[in-house]
């Protein structure tokens, strides 16, 4: 009996000595780069699994197997999140990041952006979130009432940057997220004085921004572009904008703007409509914005692409002027079959 005794606590040592290492050990396959563990509501550990044994993440399967046996499940169900499973990894890494929920944040670049749908299929690519659900949240006007923005204004809330946010993150959370940035953004004194200076509001330079930055990617010119729209403004003219008929007409690729679409009715058309559109027609970059905020002081009210490729303007301070850039641009273009 004795002896049995004995061989039994012989084994049973060996097997918390087995277990011990099984748990301590390496068992994640070397790889380039980090797997990114994508877990879905109601996953459970069979399916994350397979995930690991199909992508060959496991050095050895019956390892996992043992020590998951070992561990305390409570449930068979993993919470979901984005969870990185890295070379060096133990089994005791992975099954404790799993059991605890400890995901991993997800590095969210939002930048050349045009639109709220454009957005939701954006995030539908970094997030758990579907594009539908996306855009029904941002259509809730209690929601945006909540925020202070409407359907056609809610991009001027949203800043180009790098956001770091969970994979299982809501709509409604992450909006506010990008509301809480917009505003320490705008929350420097400096920033006010130069709102006031302008008489424009941070919605107004966000929109005005937008339009710059499709006017030019030659970023020297933008302030200056900046303020040949303030002087319009100032003056009560309408912007003429083509980049805001160009958004109207919902066509891209476009190299020459034709009169049937500078002619569409639309609130975002500043050639049918006086002073900004309702909302932005693309996310500006922040040199944009910082264009607007700085805006060159100067007496020109048009400009004109200069002929060439380098995506320069010309300027003037009059009407005859301008048309008489508009023709020599007009006549590179012909030259070059461009229509």
């Amino acid at each position: 009996m004795k002896k049995f005794i004995g061989l039994f606590s012989l084994f049973l040592f060996g097997a918390v000595l087995l277990v011990s290492y099984l748990l301590v050990l390496d068992n994640v396959s070397s790889r380039d780069q980090s797997f990114s563990l994508e877990v879905k509501p109601n996953e459970t550990w069979t399916n994350v699994e397979n995930i690991l044994k199909e992508n060959n993440l496991l050095k050895n399967n019956l390892s996992f197997d043992i020590v998951k046996s070992f561990a305390k499940i409570k449930s068979n169900v993993i919470k979901p999140g984005r969870y990185l499973i890295d070379h060096g990894m133990s089994n005791y890494d992975i099954v404790k990041k799993l059991m605890s929920g400890s995901q991993d944040p997800v590095l969210l670049v939002i930048n050349n952006v045009k639109d709220i749908y454009q957005l939701a299929a954006k995030l539908d690519s970094y997030l758990m979130l579907d594009s539908a659900e996306i855009l029904n949240t941002i259509s809730d006007t209690s929601f945006l009432d909540s925020l202070g923005y409407t359907i056609d204004n809610i991009m001027t809330s949203i800043l180009p940057d790098s956001y770091e946010v969970f994979w299982t993150i809501s709509t409604k959370s992450l909006l506010s997220k990008f509301k809480a940035h917009h505003d320490a953004f705008w929350k420097s004194e400096s920033k006010l004085i130069l709102l006031d200076e302008l008489d424009l509001n941070k919605k107004e330079v966000y929109i005005l921004a937008s339009i710059v930055e499709k006017e030019t990617q030659y970023e020297k010119e933008r302030s200056t572009i900046a303020g040949v729209y303030w002087n319009r403004l100032k003056r009560g003219m309408k912007l003429q904008a083509d980049p805001t008929a160009v958004f109207a007409s919902g066509l891209t690729g476009i190299q020459r703007v034709s009169h049937e679409i500078l002619s569409i009715e639309s609130p975002y058309n500043t050639y049918h409509v006086y002073g900004l559109p309702l909302g932005p027609i693309y996310m500006p970059s922040l040199n944009s914005i910082n264009a607007v905020l700085n805006v060159d002081k100067h007496d020109y009210i048009f400009f004109c692409a200069l002929p060439g490729y380098e995506g320069k303007h010309s300027f003037a301070k009059t009407a005859e002027q301008h048309f008489e850039n508009a023709r020599l641009y007009r006549n590179w273009l012909n030259e070059q079959n461009i229509h």
